[in-house]
């Protein structure tokens, strides 16, 4: 069943690298994409000054008291790098901490061996708030964004998608403690959270735990610990050791995970990543001869290759994420997976 999908894919991955390298004879027809995309973007940035003036009223009484922990980051190296590559990535580690500003939008298609295919769209975005920049952005992003290049997740591939519209507010709870606050929605679902992160160095390793906690009206209370461990091995490379764990007040048991990772950018605009991740649970539980069975290991082993890269525009990506899985309910059999994804920006794009 896989084998049936991976042909058009193939043929559209292979039509948008012609499309790169297509010469002066399509001019117009990218003159006409750039007109399109330019006035999407100018309305995009036009709409959020309007917000960010009226939302100024209120902030005028915040001072900026965040200066020393932005002179820290611009001082390390480690951190400038590793951001770099989270940045490209636009992983789970850079939607949750960063205070840039982005917009975009995501097409992915999920193919599995063991699992129906599934597709769909997601928008992500953080609005520019200039008068308050770096203290207070809105921003909308999508429940299951942690499939966003990742095969870890399988329980979210699953998930329909729901967008969550807030406010986020940064600010240093100590002079070396980064946190993030955030009041938002989910429909008709309120929800707050707040995360932390503390930034370590110890010789080339750069340390950095998070803890969030997040409270909604229908999944009650969750709390989310993770520590990466990241290593610039090269000027062009990065090697992270992430360690995971989370649980939640209307779920037994407790999540957790060990992955390694790296990420090779053999040119600009292009990157490489390779992952190894094992996953388990306290409290797993899964059916075998009609009977719910309970187990507490291990019981996802997933391998990941994934290769991105910005073609065309300067604002448009492609992402190819092959990989294959060994859960316990499918007796550790593999499940060949196969994940493309498009990413379009608008407004004021990240640079990399």
């Amino acid at each position: 069943m896989l084998s049936v999908h991976i042909l058009p894919l193939l043929f559209l991955t292979i039509s948008f690298v012609v499309l790169a390298d297509t010469n002066t004879s399509i001019q117009e027809k990218e003159s006409y994409i750039d007109k399109k995309h330019n006035f999407a973007s100018k309305q995009v940035v036009h709409l959020s000054e309007n917000i960010d003036t009226k939302l100024n009223r209120f902030l005028q009484s915040f001072d900026d008291n965040s200066s020393s922990l932005e002179d820290k980051h611009q001082n390390s190296e480690i951190w400038q790098h590793e951001q770099s590559i989270d940045t490209f990535y636009q992983n789970k580690k850079f939607s949750d901490e960063t205070d840039e500003t982005y917009i975009s939008v995501r097409l992915g298609s999920y193919f599995q061996s063991k699992e129906p295919s599934q597709y769909n769209a997601r928008v992500n975005a953080q609005i520019p708030l200039v008068r308050s920049q770096k203290k207070i952005n809105l921003f909308i992003k999508n429940v299951n964004q942690e499939t966003m290049n990742s095969l870890t997740q399988k329980e979210n591939q699953n998930t329909q998608s729901s967008s969550i519209i807030g406010i986020n507010y940064f600010v240093p709870l100590v002079s070396y403690i980064k946190s993030k606050y955030s009041i938002a929605t989910q429909g008709l679902n309120p929800l707050a959270e707040a995360s932390y992160y503390l930034e370590l160095h110890a010789g080339k390793w750069n340390i950095e735990p998070v803890q969030s906690f997040k409270y909604s009206r229908n999944d009650k209370f969750e709390e989310e610990s993770n520590i990466y461990f990241d290593n610039p091995i090269a000027e062009l490379s990065l090697f992270r050791i992430a360690l995971h764990r989370k649980t939640k007040e209307n779920i037994k048991g407790m999540d957790y995970a060990l992955s390694f990772q790296y990420y090779y950018s053999p040119q600009k605009n292009t990157g490489l990543g390779i992952s190894q991740s094992f996953l388990g649970n306290t409290d797993y539980q899964y059916v075998t001869e009609q009977k719910m069975q309970t187990y507490g290991g291990i019981n996802n082993y997933v391998t990941s290759l994934s290769w991105r890269e910005n073609i065309w525009k300067d604002w448009f990506y492609y992402q190819i994420s092959p990989g294959v899985s060994f859960h316990k309910q499918y007796d550790y059999n593999p499940n060949y997976i196969l994940i493309f994804l498009v990413d379009i920006y608008f407004g004021s794009l990240l640079k990399t």
